[in-house]
């Protein structure tokens, strides 16, 4: 950071690699200091069929609360086409499902769109 300061006092503008260093240093450095805390609240996932290689994606880990995966049905190209249509439809369809479900509250939602996070 010192030599990004050197830089901007004299008035010019950090080199590229040296602005790249420090990105990729100090998101390093967050990455390792990162510690999740468990998730107590419903998780749903929305993912292609093909894209499941394990149950949960690993996110049994971190959430205490249930997980539910919905499989999109139909044939995508990648997985972005899950939020158009007519794909976007049955995730519509479930979240609204679930929304109206627990619109007293009883659960908090989080949505997670498989490959998104």
């Amino acid at each position: 950071m010192v030599v990004c300061k050197g830089y901007k006092n004299l008035g010019l503008k950090s080199p590229e690699a040296v602005r790249k260093y420090y990105f990729v240093t100090s998101n390093t450095d967050m990455v390792k200091a990162y510690k999740p805390k468990p998730y107590p609240a419903r998780l749903l996932f929305f993912v292609l069929p093909q894209s499941i290689l394990t149950p949960h994606l690993g996110w049994s880990d971190f959430v205490t609360g249930e997980i539910k995966t919905f499989n999109i049905p139909g044939h995508h190209a990648d997985r972005r086409q899950i939020m158009n249509e007519p794909f976007v439809q049955f995730t519509a369809k479930e979240l609204k499902k679930h929304i109206d479900e627990n619109s007293a509250g009883a659960f908090q939602l989080r949505l997670s769109f498989n490959n998104f996070i």
